[in-house]
């Protein structure tokens, strides 16, 4: 993979130089061709050739139209190809495990939720870095849903089926998110759609049907004055009407323009992202449902071109020839008309598009995700709720090549898996592993895993808990509300539950913890739920040794010429070495050896 993106980057970077340059040689010609006109058009005046004036500036208004386009065209390509070649180096950077400068999506994280903080979902170097491929905030909004809420086992096989599909489409991939980097990351659609519901134009309506019977009045003067070569002097007091009507509606537009500013470039992008859909036809059902708002009539490209061209007239309002022109045939009216036709005939519309491309947008991260890491399988959701099966399950924030994976096989209704082991041997490790591979695993993604299989159930995990001193809560408090929070879970919602509950009741003595550990294993017992539990606790391994109900587990390591050496690997039956003795000797606390 590292060769097919390095392979990639090169191409693109070399079209990427390619309109970079023709950019600036059509930025050069566009700054020629205005000092040419100005020269002109300052010749012709001192000539007192007022008519040849208007004529010529009409001509170079449709010519600097045309070269604005061509422009715009190569800037598009430009920006395209500058983000397919970051696109590619991101992808390279990943396979390194190396998330940087990448979009932590901290903003959606709930310090409540069943498992967030503890799986690291959202944050510096997490699933959402690793996954996030989306162009936008709505299409990062949807991810974090499918990242934050398990989905149902039939909508889980409909997506794999979707990710899957697209995962052997890099192109669209990419392409589709390239051109979704162009747009303007600070646009809010939220204060857009509201100018789209609103109807301010309809205040004006009056004045917006004057708009072609004032054109005509004013093109017919012009031309009398041009045929009867008449002084242009005539002609201004028709310009101070004009201007009076215009002031009517001015501050109409000035509003549309703050609310919609930059919405020219943002729909530009969504009209390339929204055509490229239209382009291609999806085999899956899922990719199919999404996509189908995009395949009706009108086609949803073509309004949103149309909807571009409007918010670049009015983004243009303030330009020398716009003004020119707008005094003579109040063009302002003419635009006014054409926003109410379009909010009209497709504000209804708005919310079914940015819909269909945010889930687009969580399935494209999902099948990017797939493409980088092909190796990952995708796992089996059964029908038993109370299983997890599994060959070389390993974590995937941890680079493969320090990466060690387990084998995994459990589950049934009240079953507690207890682990034990030494510090640092791999237990808070292993525990993430199982549960963000399940979070992937419901988002419809793959997994990090040769095999997995899985029931559908909701997770719930207590791993980071933490004293908070503003609110007076201590790490062993913080704790017990956390288990809290499973036991109200498990009264309030009959879905079955998989927990994770890491070095369990730490914060207290050794005989509360271990009563406590044993009342809230018993108590679990009785539910509908299973998971693992790590604790410290030793007594509590050979305690519940004999309990049907109660699998043991272990993580262990070993002194290899005075040194701490560890397998990482999860082993059947109790601990059998700790090392807290060693750690401490080695940090330089001097312990006797019957003190050990």
């Amino acid at each position: 993979m590292l060769k097919i993106y390095s392979d990639r980057t090169k191409r693109f970077n070399k079209e990427y130089l390619f309109y970079k340059a023709r950019h600036r040689t059509l930025a050069s010609v566009r700054i020629v061709s205005f000092l040419l006109w100005l020269a002109t058009i300052i010749y012709l005046f001192n000539e007192r050739e007022a008519a040849l004036v208007f004529l010529f500036s009409l001509i170079y208004f449709v010519f600097f139209a045309l070269l604005i386009k061509k422009h715009n065209k190569i800037r598009f390509q430009y920006a395209l190809h500058k983000g397919l070649v970051d696109i590619n180096n991101t992808e390279i950077n990943k396979l390194k495990n190396d998330f940087s400068n990448l979009d932590t999506g901290k903003r959606y994280i709930d310090k409540d939720h069943p498992y967030h903080i503890d799986l690291d979902v959202f944050g510096v170097h997490s699933i959402f870095q690793l996954i996030n491929h989306t162009t936008s905030d709505f299409g990062r909004v949807q991810l974090s849903k499918w990242l934050s809420f398990p989905s149902s086992k039939m909508v889980i096989t409909e997506r794999q089926k979707a990710v899957k599909e697209l995962g052997k489409n890099i192109d669209f991939l990419q392409y589709y998110e390239a051109t979704g980097k162009i747009q303007n990351d600070n646009f809010n659609i939220e204060d857009f759609k509201d100018w789209i519901n609103s109807d301010a134009e309809h205040s004006y309506k009056n004045y917006i049907h004057l708009r072609w019977p004032l054109f005509a009045f004013n093109a017919l003067v012009l031309g009398l004055l041009y045929y009867f070569d008449l002084s242009f002097g005539i002609f201004i007091p028709f310009l101070v009407l004009n201007g009076l009507v215009l002031r009517k509606v001015f501050a109409s537009l000035k509003t549309s323009t703050e609310q919609s500013e930059d919405g020219d470039k943002q729909f530009k992008s969504l009209y390339e992202q929204i055509l490229l859909v239209e382009q291609n036809n999806f085999e899956s059902a899922k990719l199919q449902e999404i996509t189908k708002v995009f395949h009706q009539s009108p086609k949803p490209s073509l309004a949103l071109k149309k909807l571009t061209k409007l918010l670049s007239f009015l983004e243009s309002r303030g330009n020398f020839f716009y003004v020119s022109l707008n005094v003579v045939f109040l063009l302002d009216l003419h635009l006014m008309a054409a926003i109410r036709s379009w909010k009209s005939k497709y504000r209804q519309d708005i919310d079914l598009w940015i819909d269909g491309l945010a889930r687009l947008e969580a399935v494209i991260s999902l099948a990017s995700f797939h493409h980088t890491f092909p190796e990952y399988c995708f796992p089996t959701i059964t029908d038993n709720s109370y299983n997890i099966e599994g060959k070389n399950i390993g974590h995937p924030l941890i680079h493969k090549e320090e990466r060690v994976s387990n084998d995994v096989s459990f589950g049934k209704k009240g079953e507690v898996g207890l682990i034990t082991g030494s510090n640092m041997s791999g237990k808070s490790t292993f525990l993430r592993t199982l549960g963000i591979n399940m979070v992937l695993a419901f988002s419809g993604g793959p997994v990090c895993a040769e095999t997995f299989q899985l029931g559908r159930f909701n997770i719930f995990t207590s791993m980071r808990t933490q004293d908070n001193l503003s609110e007076s809560v201590s790490s062993f408090y913080a704790e017990l509300k956390r288990i809290k929070q499973l036991l109200d879970q498990l009264s309030r919602e009959k879905e079955p539950v998989f927990y994770v509950l890491d070095e369990i009741l730490k914060g207290t003595n050794s005989h509360d913890r271990h009563n406590g550990a044993l009342a809230l294993m018993r108590q679990l017992q009785e539910e509908h739920c299973f998971g693992f539990i790590s604790t410290h606790d030793l007594e509590l391994s050979h305690e519940t040794s004999n309990d049907p109900k109660v699998d043991n587990f272990s993580f262990n390591s070993e002194i290899v010429d005075g040194a701490l050496k560890f397998d990482y690997t999860l082993t059947s039956g109790s601990c059998k070495s700790f090392n807290a003795s060693h750690l401490m000797q080695m940090m330089g606390i001097k312990i006797k050896e019957n003190e050990k």
